[in-house]
């Protein structure tokens, strides 16, 4: 091969790797500016986050018969299960059913975040153990022998500096606290359809910041069927 051949190949070969080099920079550029402009946007999401802040707190309290909430709750203590063929049933005490036998803790929260609430959800952190239900739903709950982990709010659309009220109910017998973290996760989501989670510390006046979570891991915490497939096998646990 002539030498001038050889020169105008390396010419072509050096271009075209040239050309490549050229043409990954800017991919990588593209590539870290998306990767940036993600991350500005889930700051700026952030910042933006709806997030509940106390205003006024009520101990506990025999009986349940003070004003309304927005959002009314019972922890029960799953007492057994019983299967029968593919069937499961879930026992708790009775004496849940006689609203005498209750008391309560009362929250008011305001959201001290920039994004307005669209909806939120009081969900159970112990499976295992303890079903959340809405006050007035308990008394279908218990007679049939149902499973439930969730209570939601009748109030919607809280805006930034607007309130929301809590009511969590117990047995004045079987007052129902986590020993490694939250008994309730207060789940919310905003307007734009994002959601977002903070612990309560029931009975007590505490809480976390908000955290924003996949609406996977917000219906896996509240999802019956999947319990009920780790009650029958519990190495799914």
């Amino acid at each position: 091969m002539e030498a001038w051949q050889i020169s105008i190949i390396s010419s072509v070969i050096g271009a075209a790797v040239g050309g490549l080099f050229s043409l990954l920079g800017v991919y990588l550029t593209f590539r870290h500016q998306d990767k940036q402009k993600r991350e500005d946007e889930l700051k700026e999401e952030y910042n933006q986050r709806p997030r509940l802040e106390f205003q006024w707190f009520k101990d506990l309290e025999h009986g349940v018969v003070r004003a309304k909430c927005d959002c009314e709750c019972v922890l029960l203590y799953i007492k057994e299960v019983l299967k029968n063929n593919e069937t499961l049933r879930f026992l708790y005490n009775d004496k849940a059913l006689d609203q005498n036998n209750l008391c309560c803790v009362e929250y008011s929260f305001v959201n001290n975040g920039k994004t307005e609430i669209d909806s939120v959800c009081l969900v159970s952190t112990q499976p295992q153990t303890t079903a959340v239900v809405e006050l007035g739903e308990r008394e279908f709950l218990l007679k049939n022998n149902l499973l439930c982990y969730e209570a939601w709010s009748k109030k919607r659309n809280i805006k930034p500096g607007q309130s929301i009220t809590i009511k969590v109910c117990y047995l004045k017998d079987e007052i129902i606290v986590s020993p490694i973290g939250a008994t309730l996760t207060i789940y919310m989501q905003d307007i734009n359809g994002n959601y977002w989670c903070q612990p309560l510390f029931c009975p007590l006046q505490e809480t976390d910041n908000s955290t924003r979570v996949s609406f996977k891991e917000f219906n896996n915490d509240r999802n019956v069927s999947l319990a009920i497939e780790c009650f029958k096998d519990p190495k799914r646990w």
